[in-house]
């Protein structure tokens, strides 16, 4: 009897371990995909690019831009042809690595990993550093 009680107990823990890990697996991939939802639905613009102290949002301010689950995101600029660009959701670190290779400023700056200082359904912000330099940038959904 007290082996049987035993096998119980044990087969119940290792029953509810299981459980709980699958769970919390399945409640990180619920939110990356409400996550990964928000941010491909719809174009976004860039509504604040600071280095340091010093804004850049003029040379932002035409573009849209669009993510797609894919891990493209485009670049879209009146009266020029779309650049593309890649990105990639680093959940782990609550970052975004972004990408448009072969380009030139202002979306060169964009290049790298930002490290996400806030978010809402409309808006992510970020910050990235480059060398001593602290780049702030601020995304909202059009």
């Amino acid at each position: 009897m007290y082996r049987r009680i035993h096998f119980l107990a044990v087969f119940s823990l290792i029953f509810i371990t299981v459980a709980t890990i699958s769970c919390k697996k399945a409640v990180d991939k619920a939110v990356e995909n409400a996550a990964y939802e928000i941010i491909t639905n719809g174009r976004w613009e860039i509504v604040k690019f600071e280095i340091g102290t010093t804004s850049l949002l003029t040379e932002y301010e035409p573009f849209e831009f669009q993510f797609y689950k894919s891990g493209v995101v485009t670049a879209y600029l009146p009266g020029s042809p779309n650049v593309n660009g890649t990105w990639l959701g680093k959940e782990d670190i609550l970052a975004i690595v972004s990408s448009f290779p072969g380009v030139n400023n202002p979306l060169k700056r964009l290049n790298g990993t930002w490290f996400i200082t806030g978010v809402t359904e409309v808006s992510v912000r970020g910050t990235r550093t480059e060398g001593s330099d602290v780049y702030t940038l601020w995304l909202k959904k059009i």
